[in-house]
């Protein structure tokens, strides 16, 4: 099953599963007038789901946040391993959101995914709404783009939301190879970096066809129930992270975030989540394994850029923005 290139070679040792979570009803449901969950829903390898929210207004201000449930016996669990995507040797794994709207959202399983047997959307609104949120703006294949906040907070109060509009409407409102991807010699997908008190960066890949046009939304976040600071990680390191918060996992919204702290390096970013393989080196760092007690993180071993990690967790809350996977959070 290649797991083992999928774990970045020595990445393989078993950790805590979840309690088995419960399959929804047919078509999720609300769970305000604002938000909706999609429950957990089987999703085959190769296949595209279509799930109806029908929360209506404007679905550029909903938060998404998309889970994977791997449910193999000593698996990864409740994850975000290979969110957006991730090829290896010609198979692709990961799963991935497309074609959000007032209505309905889609998600895809790669072909030859073993991670995500189950997923699960969670769609609301947040109120307040984010301090920042930039309109759709396009950026070029291969550059970086500036985006100005200008909150003047603490940086580390800060969550970040990006999105991806597709200009030739297959993919609509995306987060396609979120994090990026490379695909046989082909580099796809775009992420932030550089998060600062004022601004962000946005990069597009050189190669990406989903991202023509990208929005940024940037909010200063609640306190949450779980921090667990920035923690330092080694290239290849498995840690688990204790938040002992308990309850439903179902109920949690998940965030990780990473640091380059290099001088002239990334700062805080998402550029690799879920995950990347390029070539014969695996790079960048996931969350996984959640429970109601702990939660493990992973860094590549190839990994250059993600020396320090951090996650929060906020129990179930609908006046928060808090996108994900992100990527969850």
């Amino acid at each position: 099953m290649l797991i083992v290139a999928l774990a970045g070679l020595a990445l393989l040792a078993q950790g805590s599963q979840a309690t088995a979570p419960a399959l929804p009803a047919p078509g999720g449901a609300s769970i305000a007038a604002t938000a909706w969950s999609s429950g957990w829903v089987d999703i085959d390898p190769g296949q595209l789901i279509t799930l109806q929210h029908n929360l209506g207004g404007d679905p550029s201000q909903y938060s998404v946040q998309l889970w994977f449930w791997d449910t193999d016996a000593g698996g990864f669990g409740i994850n975000t391993r290979a969110y957006g995507g991730l090829e290896v040797n010609g198979l692709y794994y990961g799963a991935f959101w497309r074609n959000l709207d007032g209505a309905g959202i889609g998600v895809y399983r790669h072909s030859d995914d073993t991670l995500a047997d189950r997923v699960r959307v969670w769609i609301w609104v947040p109120q307040p709404l984010p301090e920042y949120c930039s309109p759709w703006t396009p950026v070029a294949a291969g550059a970086s783009a500036p985006f100005a906040h200008n909150l003047g907070r603490n940086v580390d109060d800060y969550a970040v939301g990006l999105w991806f509009s597709d200009t030739g409407s297959v993919y609509g409102v995306n987060q396609t190879a979120y994090g990026g991807m490379e695909d046989n010699g082909q580099d796809l997908g775009a992420w932030w970096h550089d998060l600062t008190t004022t601004g962000v960066q946005v990069h597009r890949a050189a190669g990406d066809p989903y991202a023509g046009s990208v929005r940024v939304c940037v909010s200063v976040a609640e306190t949450p129930d779980y921090d667990s600071g920035w923690v330092d990680i080694n290239p290849g390191q498995m840690m688990a992270l204790d938040h002992d918060l308990g309850g439903d996992t179902d109920r949690y919204v998940v965030r990780m975030e990473f640091e380059d702290t290099a001088a002239t390096g990334l700062g805080i970013h998402h550029e690799n989540a879920g995950g990347n393989a390029i070539g014969s080196t695996y790079v960048g760092a996931n969350w996984e394994n959640l429970t109601e007690s702990s939660i493990r993180v992973v860094r590549r071993p190839d990994d250059a850029h993600s020396d320090r990690v951090r996650v929060r967790i906020w129990m179930r809350s609908f006046s928060t923005y808090l996108p994900v996977i992100l990527n969850d959070k």
